[in-house]
């Protein structure tokens, strides 16, 4: 029997967690469990590029850290603001039972491309800000980077009055919670 499994890390604005993360999924620190001749087999996706091998085009340094940094500072540019403790990256850890890998007829690239575009629909496109995917370890697992961005009517401040008081323009807002929130909806990710 095999089993899809998927893991979140939240990562705060200008956490040394968020670059931490970005050196292990571009290989930039040491690795034990990765196999270094199998590293050109890795492969990166981003909205603009989709899956690019490793051999073709070696990750860049701090790459995650300045695509998430791009993405925040557009959040940033339309409105939004970014809270002390706000989550500003959700990181998706995405793989599956050893046997599902091993089976007759599985295809890599297929799955590949379903876990981004199941990420795509659950965050929205403009969120998911790319994504590795490890080969050079026993078991393909994909690290996928989120901005949770929403849109949320704003309630600091002066509360709207009258019956529907969460009436006010919408503005972006960075909320993990909503996507992540409690137990359930955790569970409800994992299903589907």
């Amino acid at each position: 029997m095999s089993f899809a499994i998927l893991r979140f890390a939240k990562h705060k604005a200008g956490a040394s967690s968020l670059a931490a993360m970005g050196e292990h999924m571009g290989r930039h620190r040491e690795t034990p469990n990765a196999d270094p001749e199998r590293r050109a087999d890795n492969r990166t996706w981003t909205p603009a590029g989709g899956w690019v091998s490793w051999a073709e085009r070696e990750p860049v340094h701090g790459s995650q850290v300045a695509s998430v940094g791009a993405r925040l500072a557009d959040f940033q540019a339309r409105g939004g603001r970014i809270q002390k403790n706000a989550v500003a990256c959700v990181e998706a850890i995405m793989t599956a039972s050893p046997e599902a890998f091993a089976a007759d007829g599985f295809d890599l690239d297929a799955w590949a491309s379903a876990q981004v575009a199941w990420a795509t629909r659950i965050f929205g496109a403009a969120n998911v800000v790319e994504a590795v995917m490890h080969l050079d370890e026993t078991t393909p697992h994909i690290h996928l980077l989120v901005v949770p961005e929403v849109m949320k009517a704003e309630t600091r401040g002066r509360r709207p009055r009258g019956a529907d008081k969460s009436a006010g323009p919408l503005k972006p807002c960075l909320a993990a919670n909503d996507y992540l929130g409690d137990r359930e909806k955790l569970s409800n990710l994992q299903t589907d």
